[in-house]
């Protein structure tokens, strides 16, 4: 049985597989620009990541250990929301 960390990182990449991401209108996009990271470097990041860091009091996870599709690390910050995943911020 998978534990809650486990968990919370297989929903987050269930809805990236579904494709109910949306990245920000202005912060995500902004760092996403920056980091010339496209929605698929998003959702690659996002789909073989290791971690999913629960952070409550800012009502976001950290998805660690993903790659882009060039094969560059990339750590996505997301909120659930009830349309999918809110693409907050990039690095």
């Amino acid at each position: 049985m998978a534990d809650a960390k486990g968990d919370l990182l297989e929903r987050i990449q269930h809805a990236a597989r579904h494709g109910q991401i949306h990245v920000s209108r202005v912060h995500g996009r902004e760092r996403a620009n920056e980091r010339n990271a496209r929605a698929q470097d998003i959702r690659a990041a996002i789909l073989c990541a290791t971690s999913a860091i629960d952070q409550p009091d800012q009502g976001t996870v950290r998805i660690e250990g993903g790659v882009d599709t060039d094969g560059d690390s990339l750590t996505v910050v997301v909120a659930e929301a009830s349309y999918g995943l809110k693409v907050v911020t990039v690095f």
